[in-house]
């Protein structure tokens, strides 16, 4: 075994007895000190490891824990165990006090002799046993002098541990020792008291707290083991046996200043006013030191961080491949305020170049956070204008309340963060007076001029007014807004092909209001072009996500799943739960019912409506949970979800080809609640029927009984060449119902061909769920047997017979009396008939309603809108 000497001499024996006289002993465990289990089990997790290391600021707890470690270890046996103190402690010293904590435990240091280096003396008194050396305090100038030595002890000793506790990064923390032995770097986190530590450890000093205040305790304490002693020491010298919530914070001030004021108490004046000043920042970094602005001072500043890291005031750690220096949480608070009491003006100036450093570095939520702590509203407004949707990625809460500290007048002034401010978070309430803050920055926003240079800014300011127009309803205007930004994107394109985000932005808000104004070739054309602009990830989500959700709607599933997929990377993908993701979330949502996993679409539903149920997407959402309450044959709670939906979007006007998706999911509910009649004069609108109503008026029309009226439309559909494939697929099936129920076999055999054809070829297989339950059968039968599965996966929108019986003109008459309360032989006498010939007219009309009593007739026949009025003077027949 080929051990070094330590540094300096070891066979000073007198010097070395007198100075190790003078080196502290492990921590004294108070009778008011909590065992803390759970910290001692993690630590002792780790030495199995050959190296430990437990690195976190002053007063985090560390050699109170390692105390209770040692004893825990030494109650067990089998483990020689020594400890040592690093701090201000010559390498000889350190390792004569080691060697005198294994001697005390091993009997093999007495055979050791007396010249021998200590070095190899501990290694003769441990040799192969299990043994724990336990260095607390060390500082990193006494790590770097003894860390060879330690290694070589290490291997020199299979069953050694050695366990190093600092406030410092020491040359131990490196992957190069790492490599030469098993390392392990306890979570100063782990440290932290939990709310049941604070409550044991309040119980130990006889103080009682309810648990919500013992948790507010550790709170507002940080959780930090110092102030949590320091907190309950405070109670029993006061003699306090209970804390209330009332004084909780009264207590928690006193204990964070004194424990702030202990910590700076021994810096020199430079380091002092120093760590008060970066208190002012959320954390240091090499280059912000010189962009920040700090008091002048002797010391340079790399040294001044390396003192407050020596004195435990804050540690290094690594976010992101960048190293950061933080002060810790619980010193910051109070230090903060004494910077800012003691020269505002220093502050201030601080916090803005802090501000703006962080505005170049990448932070810009924290940059424009710090920025309107020192109160500079332009620089807060131009960090969120310019860098928006990466502000709200990080941190949606914190955006929207720093964005609340911004005077309004401001806000007005910039025209493209007002709108982003309200676009954005109007998802979630889209009030009037949104709408009107909306008409107001419209109108504040004039259309701007391009310029040959300041093309950029035209692309941004008109793409918020393109936004703006749609929000409030002008979809017109903004078509028209559209064409003319078109031209100046194409100008700007080219001169320009690159990617740009300001040119995605623009195409994206030219590509929505083409969809929104009826004109989807034109729309898809743009969205396909903003996707392959984007340079930023929440833009190209958006665009892609549009395209999926039109092919969606259309029925072209196959092509909406391909667009889906093509956002389905791990950047994409985070953005999917923002505003920009919504198209996606409702396209998603759309495939998996298509799929026959509508548990997954409600979840996916479920998020939209929490998240942004108001976005210029809310119709779709509607519409999207009429097919889920559909399928799940629950339509009344449908109707009440769709009015749900549509009541809190109540000023929030839908365009033409959003609204008719909505339109004809409410058409089916109301088939499914027997009111088809009502659902043939909702689709008949003064506009005409569209493309998107045309299959759900079909329908109504089959379910209202007027099967020829509903052959004829899907007819006409069916044969169009520009029709969707939805449309063309719900039509179809209406066409093949109908030919069974006039006998034409083979006309029905062909439409069902061709519809099983476009399930296919596009992968839409809902409209098959939305044949009647009583022809179902029927229909089915005509499908090649190695389809039926695919057409039959989806359970039956419409699971009764919900098609309007047809009453003869006299059977109308009868159920009118009945409705009356008349008896039958009145009814008889009135109508100049016998009472027998009433009652056959009545039990023919009971069978075609499917009821047995007057009372069930009466509620059938209006349920299905044969009858209308609550009284005999309001009675009125309908048609069939």
């Amino acid at each position: 075994m080929n051990l070094p000497h330590t540094t300096g001499s070891t066979d000073a024996g007198d010097s070395i007895a007198r100075t190790a006289a003078s080196v502290r002993h492990p921590q004294r465990l108070s009778r008011f000190s909590l065992t803390r289990e759970r910290v001692i089990e993690a630590v002792e997790r780790e030495l199995v490891n050959q190296l430990v290391i437990v690195r976190a600021p002053r007063g985090a707890g560390k050699s109170e824990a390692l105390a209770h470690v040692m004893a825990a270890v030494r109650q067990r046996g089998g483990r020689a165990v020594a400890w040592a103190s690093g701090r201000d402690t010559t390498p000889d010293v350190l390792w004569r006090s080691v060697l005198d904590g294994v001697a005390a435990a091993a009997t093999a240091a007495s055979g050791s002799r007396a010249d021998e280096p200590v070095l190899a003396r501990i290694a003769r008194a441990i040799g192969d046993s299990p043994a724990l050396i336990v260095i607390d305090d060390l500082s990193a100038t006494t790590a770097d002098a003894i860390a060879d030595d330690l290694l070589s002890l290490l291997d020199a000793c299979p069953g050694l541990c050695g366990v190093a506790a600092g406030r410092e990064r020491t040359r131990l923390e490196t992957p190069r020792v790492s490599v030469r032995c098993d390392t392990a770097v306890i979570d100063p986190a782990t440290l932290l008291f939990t709310t049941s530590e604070v409550a044991d450890l309040l119980a130990i000093g006889g103080i009682t707290a309810t648990p919500e205040v013992t948790d507010l305790v550790r709170r507002t304490l940080g959780s930090w083991a110092a102030t949590v002693r320091l907190a309950t020491a405070h109670l029993r010298f006061r003699g306090e046996s209970t804390v209330v919530e009332p004084a909780v914070q009264a207590l928690a001030f006193t204990v964070l200043e004194e424990n702030a004021a202990e910590a700076t108490s021994g810096l020199e004046p430079d380091v002092a006013r120093f760590a008060r000043e970066a208190a002012l920042a959320p954390h240091l970094t090499a280059e912000m030191l010189a962009d920040a602005a700090f008091s002048t001072s002797d010391l340079p500043p790399a040294e001044l961080i390396s003192r407050l890291e020596r004195a435990g005031i804050g540690g290094w750690v690594a976010v992101g491949g960048e190293e950061r220096f933080a002060l810790t949480p619980v010193l910051r608070a109070p230090l903060l305020a004494l910077a800012e009491a003691s020269d505002p003006s220093v502050a201030l100036r601080i916090r803005r170049a802090t501000a703006e450093h962080l505005g170049r570095s990448g932070d810009p939520l924290m940059a424009a956070e710090l920025a309107a702590d020192a109160g500079d509203w332009p620089l807060v407004v131009s960090l969120l204008e310019s860098r928006f949707a990466e502000c709200w990625r990080s941190d949606p809460a914190r955006l929207e309340h720093v964005s609340a500290r911004i005077p309004v007048s401001l806000v007005d002034e910039s025209g493209s963060l007002g709108v982003s401010m309200l676009s954005i978070a109007s998802d979630r309430s889209f009030t009037p007076l949104t709408l009107a803050n909306l008409a107001r920055l419209l109108v504040a926003t004039r259309s701007a001029r391009p310029t040959h240079d300041g093309d950029a800014t035209v692309l941004a300011l008109e793409s918020r007014r393109l936004l703006l127009r749609r929000r409030t309803g002008e979809y017109g205007a903004a078509a028209s807004t559209a064409d003319r930004l078109a031209e100046i994107v194409d100008q700007h394109a080219a001169r320009d092909r690159s990617p740009s985000d300001r040119r995605a932005e623009a195409l994206l808000q030219i590509g929505l209001s083409y969809l929104h104004a009826g004109r989807p070739k034109e729309g898809r054309w743009r969205l396909t072009e903003a996707a392959r602009s984007a340079e930023s990830a929440h833009l190209r989500v958006a665009a892609v996500g549009a395209l999926a959700l039109n092919d969606a709607l259309l029925g072209n599933i196959h092509d909406a799943s391909t667009w889906l997929e093509s956002i389905a990377g791990e950047e994409d993908t985070s953005w999917s739960s923002s505003p920009w993701g919504v198209a996606a979330q409702l396209a998603a949502a759309a495939v998996a019912f298509e799929g026959g996993r509508s548990g997954d679409a409600t979840g996916i539903l479920d998020r939209v409506e929490q998240d942004h149920p108001s976005s210029e997407f809310w119709p779709v959402l509607a519409a999207l949970r009429a097919t889920q309450h559909l399928l799940d044959g629950d339509a009344f709670t449908g109707m009440n979800a769709v009015r749900s939906i549509d009541e809190l979007n109540s000023a929030t006007p839908a365009s033409r080809p959003v609204e008719d998706h909505l339109a004809a999911a409410r058409s089916d509910l109301l088939v499914a609640l027997r009111q088809s009649r009502r659902a043939v004069a909702l689709l008949r609108s003064p506009s005409g029927v569209h493309d998107a109503t045309a299959g759900a008026l079909a329908r109504a029309l089959l379910f209202s009984g007027q099967d020829q009226h509903a052959y004829l439309v899907a007819q006409q559909w069916s044969a169009r060449e520009q029709t969707s494939p939805r449309t063309t697929m719900q039509s179809l099936l209406v066409r093949a119902t109908t030919d069974l129920r006039m006998g034409r076999t083979e006309g029905a055999r062909d439409a069902v061909a061709r519809a099983l054809a476009l399930t296919t070829s596009t992968g839409t297989t809902l409209p098959w769920s939305t044949i009647p339950a009583e022809d179902a059968e029927q229909v089915v039968a005509l499908v090649p047997s190695w389809a039926r599965a695919t057409v039959t996966a989806l359970p039956l929108q419409f699971r009764e017979n919900l098609t309007i019986p047809v009453l003869s003109t006299r059977e109308q008459v009868v159920l009118a009396k009945l409705q009356s309360g008349a008896p039958i032989a009145q009814i008889a006498r009135s109508l100049v008939v016998s009472p027998n010939t009433v009652k056959t007219q009545v039990r023919s009309v009971y069978r075609k309603l499917g009821v047995s009593t007057r009372r069930e007739a009466i509620r059938a026949a209006h349920e299905w809108g044969i009858l209308r009025g609550d009284s005999p003077g309001q009675v009125a027949l309908t048609g069939s």
